[in-house]
């Protein structure tokens, strides 16, 4: 196939797909988007909220909860030991389809009242961490967010591994850090940035296997060194403590030595380490042929994926969160964990398969347009079919999106083939993701629809 170009229906600014996306489309059994890269990882960042926490009652046992949903909002919020219960599983809420209006206006209908859990984290992995956000597999910790496999760490967010820490950013299989923002592989690296494999590192950044440095930048393989300049085991011992790294006063001193010392220095096109094959974007680890991807580890075939901070995730596009083996994945945000073939969705785990058009669907197969869905496969609007009239239904379900699309608030069409509608999502555009990406006044947000 050629190379196209097309008009993002959003934006109006011209886009292009290039021969290896249709052929990833072709693979997927889905229609080329209609929206631009820049537009769809937007609209799909509207709907993931981190780090907005609220108090409020949980609507079935009462008690005062934190939450990711406001107050104000008149949905049904769940504690996660409600939400988690085998007291419900979705079906409850099940929804004939009607063929007569756009599918999508179903799914929205059954967005609004089924019950959501207070916190998007995966409970049953979680010990004596109640207060945080987007996580999984963690113990002992407190207001972290979106994170995995993490113990003892606080106050940090995007991570995976990290341990005894606190105060960090983007943080890979690292212990005993503190503010630390970019590091991998890390052990007692504190005020750092964008490290790999250091050990005992101050004020240091972009630095790749040293150990006892401080002040440093850019510099590989290398022990006991003070702003770069090399000096023996003994005399280091004897110019740190000249420092008084033990003085907050002295600290603060320091920062602004070492960022003026940095600022004379070179920085790297990209960030990233040496382990990548064919990768385009920014903070990419351990790729190959992942191009136009932006905070990722482990990604392989892919293109327009962010935030991949477990690996492994391979052949997907327009995928915004986590990895952990997810595999063909399109157009879906915070699916992850053994999540394969599924387009359209937000929050499909674990072992996700076969799912489209569905929101909170866990350990789901075979579903489409289901929400807040457990342990099921055959579904569509959470009402159980047979294997035969699943997929007699959903082959109809796809040719109406297209004959009957939805139309938002600002007349724009949803055939089959594109992510949800940003008026659907649960949470203001402030509060989320996208905003944190695409800062926009309110003009410009009620403008968005």
């Amino acid at each position: 196939m050629q190379e196209e170009t097309k008009t993002c229906q959003n934006c109006k600014n011209a886009f292009v797909i290039e021969p290896e996306d249709f052929e990833f489309y072709e693979k997927m059994a889905v229609p080329a988007p209609t929206w631009c890269p820049e537009c769809r990882m937007m609209r799909r960042f509207a709907f993931v909220n981190i780090w907005s926490i609220y108090k409020r009652p949980c609507t079935k046992c009462g008690k005062s909860i934190v939450s990711i949903y406001s107050p104000d909002k008149s949905i049904q919020v769940l504690c996660s030991p409600c939400w988690w219960s085998d007291e419900w599983d979705g079906t409850e809420y099940g929804m004939n389809y009607d063929p007569s209006r756009p599918f999508l206006d179903q799914v929205r209908e059954l967005n609004l009242k089924t019950p959501r859990q207070a916190l998007e984290s995966a409970y049953l992995t979680l010990k004596n961490t109640e207060y945080a956000n987007a996580l999984g597999h963690c113990k002992d910790s407190y207001l972290i967010f979106w994170a995995d496999y993490c113990e003892n760490a606080y106050y940090s967010t995007f991570l995976n591994g990290l341990k005894d820490s606190l105060d960090c950013y983007r943080m890979n299989d690292c212990e005993l850090c503190y503010e630390d923002v970019g590091c991998h592989k890390c052990y007692r690296t504190f005020f750092s940035e964008e490290c790999d494999s250091c050990t005992d590192v101050w004020f240091s950044r972009a630095c790749t296997g040293c150990t006892n440095c401080f002040g440093c930048i850019n510099l590989r393989n290398k022990s006991y060194c003070i702003f770069n300049k090399q000096y023996s085991k003994e005399e280091y011992a004897e110019k740190l403590k000249e420092l008084h790294l033990d003085s907050r006063s002295a600290l603060l001193k320091l920062k602004k030595q070492v960022s003026e010392f940095w600022g004379n220095h070179p920085r790297r096109a990209y960030i990233g380490n040496s382990l990548n094959v064919n990768v385009s974007g920014d903070y990419i680890y351990e790729s190959k042929n992942a191009n136009y991807n932006y905070m990722v580890s482990g990604v392989e075939d892919s293109r327009y994926v962010q935030f991949v901070s477990v690996a492994p995730a391979r052949d997907c596009y327009d995928y915004s969160g986590w990895g952990n083996g997810a595999e063909q994945v399109y157009e879906a945000a915070v699916s992850g964990e053994g999540a394969s073939r599924v387009k359209f969705s937000f929050e499909c785990w674990p072992d996700a398969l076969d799912v489209e058009y569905s929101i909170y669907s866990i350990s789901c197969k075979n579903v489409f347009g289901c929400v807040n869905l457990k342990r099921k496969q055959y579904c569509i609007l959470n009402k159980q079919y047979s294997k035969e009239e699943y997929e007699k239904l959903t082959v109809q379900i796809r040719e109406d999106m297209t004959r009957n699309p939805y139309a938002d608030s600002m007349g724009r069409k949803w055939p089959y083939g594109e992510f949800f509608p940003i008026e659907f999502t649960s949470f203001c555009y402030n509060e989320t993701l996208a905003y944190q990406f695409f800062p926009k006044t309110k003009e410009e947000v009620l403008e968005m629809g």
